[in-house]
């Protein structure tokens, strides 16, 4: 699989893109754009592909047990206009706009993005296409062949992998739908943390009395990375595609165990480096500074080449829902960053992917079972004091 690939890659490749040992990196608003969703992507100046998508245990700070009170504000994930029929949305974001359709055998790809550059099966088939600018439509006519297989995304650095079921009756994709409707009840039954758990989320040892100064730093940083937005929307994007680009995966503390400290904005705002729950934990909080309700998402999440369907084991995992005008979008930062902190302190930078931004809820159920929903109210009265 590419993803798996591109991590050997990153790691071989330490000596050359890394920086040295102890040498944390900058954060980086150069790849930040004030143009709205019918403009150019956001993208980013880094080097080398890499990076792999792994799960996290569990804090303990994390535990339902913490919570104060439920919240049933989120509304449906899914917009209510759906394609009809055999169709239904990989992406809705405008620059990314993606549908996938089953007609029998056939594979029908289509949308306009400035992302997507090709499509193309894993198996045995012919594909045709037509490109106009970003507007696309690939038809890809699978051949003799039954059972599991992917449907393969390439953008200029990386490859996505839509896993879908062949059988006599044609390509359809694998019935996630038990796992889909979990994700949406989950998400629109979030749990609200009390502020002294809250706090365990933005100072490294939870004391409330230093939460306002790591707040103040993620509320100037936010307004850098929304600078020139009007949009939540847009900037829900930009805040997304920031995180990913600037926060470093510790591989060294997944390996050897996640001390809760490391998931906290405070760690993260030195180090530039955590896990997938600190992905999540910056995602919301630099999101909850422009006043965009974005929730934590605790679950499991399968990386290998499997979905749902097939396999039901999966490794912890977290990720963000974030409820803009009604509307739920799935977010995984985490998975949309491949940047990598490896043993010796060497910190290695990639490009950034674009699938997991407001992915099709359908699609997203592929391969991400929730089982919790935290909402943080991290500039709440009692930890943000101007």
């Amino acid at each position: 699989m590419l993803k798996r690939f591109l991590a050997i890659c990153a790691a071989a490749a330490l000596l050359l893109t890394g920086c040295s040992a102890g040498n944390t990196p900058s954060f980086d608003f150069s790849g930040n754009s004030s143009e709205s969703s019918s403009g150019s992507s956001y993208g980013n100046s880094g080097g080398s592909s890499g990076g792999s998508k792994s799960g996290d245990s569990k804090p303990e700070s994390s535990s339902e047990s913490s919570a104060e009170s439920s919240d049933n504000s989120s509304g449906e994930p899914t917009p209510s206009d759906l394609p009809p029929g055999n169709s239904l949305k990989v992406c809705y974001d405008p620059i990314n706009d993606c549908t996938l359709e089953f007609d029998g055998d056939t594979i029908i790809f289509s949308g306009s993005s400035e992302i997507i550059e090709s499509v193309f099966c894993e198996k045995n088939a012919d594909v045709e296409f037509e490109r106009d600018g970003n507007d696309f439509v690939y038809k890809v006519k699978c051949k003799n062949f039954t059972g599991y297989f992917n449907l393969i995304l390439t953008d200029d650095n990386h490859s996505y992998d839509i896993r879908l079921k062949k059988d006599k009756n044609g390509v359809s994709l694998p019935d996630v739908s038990e796992v889909k409707q979990y994700n949406d009840l989950v998400a629109a039954n979030p749990v609200s943390t009390a502020p002294n758990i809250t706090a365990k989320y933005i100072t490294r040892n939870g004391k409330i009395d230093k939460a306002g100064e790591v707040l103040k730093k993620i509320k100037e940083i936010s307004d850098g990375i929304c600078k020139g937005l009007s949009s939540d929307y847009d900037k829900l994007r930009a805040i997304s595609r920031w995180v990913s680009d600037n926060i470093y995966y510790d591989h060294p503390a997944y390996r050897k165990g996640i001390p809760d400290e490391c998931l906290s904005l405070e760690y993260m705002l030195d180090k530039h480096s955590s896990v997938c729950g600190g992905y999540s934990n910056m995602t919301s909080a630099l999101c909850a500074a422009q006043g965009i309700k974005c929730l934590n998402i605790n679950g499991k999440a399968i990386t290998g080449r499997y979905c749902y369907a097939e396999n039901q084991n999966g490794e912890h995992h977290e990720w963000n829902y974030a409820i803009i005008d009604g509307r739920g979008i799935w977010v995984d930062s985490g998975w949309n960053s491949y940047n990598g902190l490896y043993d010796g302190g060497r910190y290695s930078r990639g490009e950034i992917g674009y699938f997991y931004f407001d992915i099709g809820s359908d699609i997203f159920a592929l391969d991400h079972a929730a089982s919790s929903a935290q909402y943080r109210d991290y500039f709440c009265p009692e930890l943000y004091k101007n």
